[in-house]
């Protein structure tokens, strides 16, 4: 038996080259199984090995390994058998061993299809000198380590809930799902949409479609459907199949609702419910003297590489920089001066929208990749030293410190929009707690009860010690949306079906 030095425990299994030994130890933990299997070298052809069985998530399970004919690569399919599934999804992760270092290579496993990983080249794995190759004697071997998991985002039959509806995706505006479906459970918001006059002959009224898709989303009984926004955003067909950005997609919607409310009792309603105000400073270090400007914001970007956590995001994002040497600043009536350039917050909204840089740009390949950092968020935050002139929290403190109920400086979070997929495509759901108790997972047409567990903890990204882990097959936060606690039951309440308005 061979057991991983890990805090997680492994299910164990081993195959020799004839596939007629087959041990197994299973030790439940983390949803992970993990098996080592040793195949002759001669035995890899287009005709698929077969692995023995095994059980895993309730459900029988095997591994082939195969060469497809005339490709020069190894096939790894993870089959499953029978035609019953409990399971929307399965993470495979392959190593084929080397002395020298590990080959790795991922894929999602779809309910009802099959998950191949494929290992290349074979002129490569077949060179002794690689070090993928090992001799049992005189039979040249190789050895592979699968590891199979149920991700964190796929869950046993989640249960369908009747009391919320979600939306028809009939391209790929899960985006716009998204977005429509954060703002929906918003009451605060959807009030101020439902109590907006319309003009019935505007046939392309952003309002009035609004209107009628929020009005399905509450009193209808099938999944609403988003050609009406369409139209009155202008989206011809080919739209369906363009992908946004939903801190993108947000700002523009904003814009276009404060137009639209200008001169209206709505007007300063974004402002107050969704902007915030922070001061852009330059302090010179040796003189009396201070540059800044006040700025407005919808939204908060915060940098998620190299922090552990929303608080260290927090800090780096208020961290002053130094300016000094050939990029001191020029004071006026002082000259050239030592200074500190930063951002503070002054005033963060009822309704906080943080976006998180899940994406940059690599300027060795020159291609936008997703950072998969480990990065946590919590149920409710403190932003007290981060306000005002507090004094950010030393280098020394823990960073996920406890939130004062002392204060009014907590926010409580509403909403995670997760991302699945890579920096090129995938596609987006979201995690709302509507009533600040109960989770509910929102993907497509599909509406679904959710744990704080899978909404919080399990959306903290690639933890470092789990390597297996996919970073394009894991879901990773990238826009969490906070409600000031103190504000939770205005910004959350109740609407009523009979403030519905008559449909246009």
């Amino acid at each position: 038996w061979i057991l991983f030095e890990s805090h997680h425990l492994f299910f164990f299994c081993s195959v020799m080259a004839s596939s007629s030994m087959w041990n197994r130890r299973t030790i439940e933990a983390d949803g992970l199984t993990v098996m080592r299997w040793k195949c002759g070298l001669k035995e890899i052809t287009p005709a698929p090995i077969e692995s023995p069985r095994f059980e895993f998530c309730d459900q029988t399970w095997y591994v082939t390994v195969e060469t497809k004919t005339g490709a020069k690569a190894i096939t790894v399919n993870l089959l499953q058998e029978g035609e019953n599934s409990t399971w929307d999804a399965v993470d495979l992760h392959v190593r084929l061993i080397n002395m020298e270092a590990a080959q790795s290579i991922s894929s999602k496993y779809k309910f009802g299809g099959t998950s191949s990983v494929t290992l290349g080249n074979m002129e490569k794995i077949r060179n002794p000198s690689s070090g993928f190759v090992t001799f049992d004697g005189c039979t040249p071997s190789l050895t592979f380590e699968i590891f199979v998991r149920c991700p964190p985002a796929a869950t046993a039959k989640r249960e369908a809930v009747s009391c919320y509806r979600g939306i028809r995706n009939q391209g790929a505006w899960d985006y716009l799902i998204v977005l429509i479906q954060l703002l929906f459970h918003l009451p605060h918001f959807r009030k101020a949409v439902y109590n907006t006059e319309t003009d019935p002959t505007d046939k392309h009224s952003i309002i009035s479609a609004l209107q009628n898709l929020f009005s399905d989303l509450q009193i209808g009984e099938a999944p609403a459907r988003l050609e009406g926004l369409a139209k009155a955003f202008g989206w011809g067909d080919s739209e369906q199949f363009v992908q946004h950005d939903v801190q993108e997609l947000t700002r523009v919607l904003f814009d276009v609702l404060e137009k639209l409310w200008n001169g209206t009792a709505h007007e300063k309603f974004l402002s107050t419910s969704f902007g915030g105000s922070l001061k852009s400073y330059i302090r010179c270090v040796n003189v009396d003297f201070e540059s800044s400007r006040s700025e407005q914001f919808y939204d908060l970007t915060l940098v998620v590489k190299g922090c552990t956590d929303v608080y260290e995001s927090f800090k780096e994002f208020t961290r002053p920089e130094m300016m000094d040497g050939d990029n001191a600043y020029l004071a006026e009536g002082h000259g050239k001066q030592d200074a500190l350039k930063g951002i503070q917050l002054c005033n963060v909204p009822p309704v906080l929208h943080l976006h998180l840089q899940r994406f940059e740009f690599d300027f060795i390949t020159f291609t936008t990749v997703k950072v998969g950092d480990y990065w946590k968020f919590y149920d409710e935050i403190d932003l007290t030293p981060f306000l005002n002139n507090s004094t950010p929290p030393s280098e020394s403190e823990e960073s996920s410190q406890q939130p004062q109920e002392t204060t009014d400086n907590i926010w409580k979070l509403h909403s995670v929009v997760v991302h699945r997929g890579s920096s090129t495509g995938g596609a987006y759901s979201a995690y709302i707690c509507p009533d600040g108790v109960n989770w509910f997972y929102f993907c497509d047409e599909q509406v679904t009860k959710a744990t704080a567990a899978e909404a919080i903890d399990n959306n903290w990204g690639v933890d470092p010690d789990k390597f297996w882990c996919s970073t394009n097959s894991n879901p990773f936060p990238c826009v969490l949306v906070y409600v000031q606690k103190s504000q939770w039951s205005t910004i959350v309440d109740t609407v009523p079906d009979t403030a519905v308005p008559t449909r246009s």
